[in-house]
């Protein structure tokens, strides 16, 4: 049941090296499905496949971010990127578990430092509303400010045009957290990608 035999992991780019492959998602594919045979051997599939379709749904709404033209679809961007969060979301409890952790001995806060930063802006806004959330620290007019989702983020501009979506530092007021999707997303995937290239690199020397 958990093991890669069951599974198709497809290289569509065999006779690529795995750095020219993009989008980084396909890479990521390429990258496990060259390394089947080890990954097999670990049978821990349903939580790497997994992995590898929170990667791929990143990939997946950036591309609908950027296909929205920013001044009729406005509030399509911010859909799209409540829901890349929310994936960014998904892929952090995948790399601070204990699977990981005890197999593959990942270390996020060497590793994903962009993710971990970028990862408050999901818990805090998109994941649930903190007036909702009973337990939350958030202050009250914090609570009522994001009430809707998204709206205790501004949207603004950087030098370039692009858009970046600004959020309070819910631990220091004077601090400020910025997601820039056309700035922030390759960071991210390479991020994604550095994390399976350690598994792997791990698997082979067991």
């Amino acid at each position: 049941m958990h093991g890669f035999n069951q599974w198709t992991v497809k290289d569509r780019y065999p006779d690529k090296e795995l750095e020219e492959i993009n989008p980084i998602s396909l890479r990521i594919y390429s990258l496990v499905a060259r390394n089947k045979t080890d990954f097999e051997e670990n049978k821990n599939a349903v939580e790497i496949l997994g992995a590898l379709k929170m990667i791929e749904a990143l990939d997946y709404h950036y591309q609908n971010y950027i296909d929205c033209s920013e001044d009729k679809f406005l509030t399509n961007r911010i859909h799209e990127t409540v829901a890349y969060l929310n994936r960014l979301r998904q892929f952090y409890y995948f790399l601070i578990s204990k699977f990981l952790k005890t197999t593959f001995g990942i270390e996020p806060e060497k590793m994903t430092p962009k993710i971990l930063e970028l990862i408050k802006i999901g818990m805090v806004e998109t994941a649930h509303r903190a007036l909702d959330y009973k337990k939350s620290h958030i202050s009250k007019e914090r609570k009522y400010t994001s009430a809707l989702t998204f709206i205790g983020i501004q949207v603004e501009y950087d030098h370039l045009h692009r858009q970046k979506f600004t959020l309070r530092h819910n631990d220091d007021p004077t601090k400020w957290l910025i997601f820039t999707p056309e700035e922030d997303h390759e960071t991210i995937m390479v991020e994604c990608y550095s994390t399976f290239q350690t598994m792997v690199k791990k698997l082979k020397n067991q």
